[in-house]
């Protein structure tokens, strides 16, 4: 199990999320479970050690890195309006 540091805005607050078998990388757009439901977020820290004080029990996961499948193209069109 690994964990990385993700944010939903540039600027905005990082939050901690796990993830397995998933390759990576700073600045990739990945989507992420929340209590919102499925979310966008983009990777600010990779490897984060577990020694910051983070209960990895209760953390989400990362579902998978965006692909570009990930939103109906009827979705897409509608918020390029």
């Amino acid at each position: 199990m690994k964990i990385c540091g993700v944010k939903f805005k540039d600027t905005g607050k990082l939050y901690y999320f796990k993830y397995d078998n998933l390759d990576l990388k700073n600045r990739l757009t990945v989507v992420v479970e929340t209590e919102k439901g499925e979310q966008f977020a983009k990777v600010y820290e990779l490897n984060v050690p577990e020694t910051k004080n983070i209960n990895i029990e209760e953390m989400r996961k990362i579902k998978s890195p965006d692909n570009g499948e990930n939103f109906p193209v009827s979705g897409l069109r509608f918020c390029e309006r």
